[in-house]
């Protein structure tokens, strides 16, 4: 499971906020379409959080996107994936987030021999 953790995001575009519901899961969708095809994987293992940032003035400015969970893979398609998500994002924001200045992917590398990852389904 990759997870993409998304700090700096204006409350108008979580759920909930001013913008409409399908422009946000338009965006979540891309997100996922971008990291799956990058990896070769299916979105269905693409999760993505947009976690309450706390700080009211310059959300928007700079989108800060983590991405966790990226098994050992060779270094270039780590680099083509972050460069996918920054593409989404860039398209995002000139329709979206006019005020968007900055857009930074850090692709934290998961080591099986180092790390460790447990999963149970639920139901």
């Amino acid at each position: 499971m990759i997870t993409l953790v998304i700090h700096g995001m204006p409350h108008l575009f979580s759920p909930g906020g001013v913008a409409s519901d399908q422009v946000f899961h338009a965006l979540l969708h891309s997100l996922q379409v971008a990291t799956a095809n990058s990896l070769g994987i299916n979105t269905d293992d693409v999760s993505v959080f947009f976690p309450a940032d706390l700080v009211r003035s310059g959300l928007g400015e700079e989108l800060v996107c983590f991405v966790e969970g990226v098994w050992e893979k060779p270094f270039d398609v780590r680099k083509n994936m972050a460069g996918a998500i920054v593409r989404v994002f860039r398209d995002f924001a000139a329709i979206y987030l006019l005020h968007c200045k900055k857009v930074e992917v850090l692709v934290r590398h998961f080591s099986q021999d180092l790390d460790v990852f447990v999963a149970g389904n639920l139901r």
